[in-house]
């Protein structure tokens, strides 16, 4: 019995795409991991240019791969 007509057909971008996911959600977790220890962390007057520089790595990697 031949059931083929059941599963969809994945393309080469459908794969690109399910890895990108998987890549936002592996650094989510790490960040998440990370902010644990960050949070006790006291970078005192440097501690707002830390912050702004998070939100820059952040966003360099969502334009790397290409996320909107």
């Amino acid at each position: 019995m031949d059931l083929s007509f059941l599963l969809p057909k994945i393309t080469k971008e459908d794969v690109i795409s399910l890895l990108k996911g998987a890549a936002i959600a592996g650094l989510g977790a790490l960040l998440a991991y990370l902010s644990n220890g960050i949070t006790q962390l006291n970078l005192g007057v440097w501690q707002a240019l830390a912050v702004a520089l998070g939100g820059f790595i952040i966003n360099l990697i969502r334009k790397y791969f290409g996320i909107k």
